[in-house]
């Protein structure tokens, strides 16, 4: 039987792929995860890949992102940060 939880978690999932668009990540954004990942480890910053290919697409959109992980992207340069 399925849980009331997982039915509630599968409607929310569906509304997300509903109402937010899917920006792909393209050659053009890795390459800009990698220069940024690079600037910041000569930096000894680590940033994870994830949070650079976020980061990456929003700066390529020229979107900012909005988190409640503000510590790692409030370490790329030129990304508008909101804390949520």
């Amino acid at each position: 039987m399925i849980s009331n939880r997982r039915l509630r978690r599968q409607a929310f999932v569906d509304e997300l792929i509903r109402d937010l668009p899917v920006h792909p990540v393209t050659i053009e954004t890795a390459r800009l995860a990698g220069r940024i990942e690079g600037d910041r480890a000569r930096q000894s910053i680590t940033v994870p890949f994830e949070d650079l290919l976020i980061a990456a697409t929003a700066l390529q959109l020229g979107f900012g992102v909005a988190t409640s992980n503000v510590r790692h992207f409030q370490m790329i340069p030129g990304l508008t940060v909101i804390a949520s």
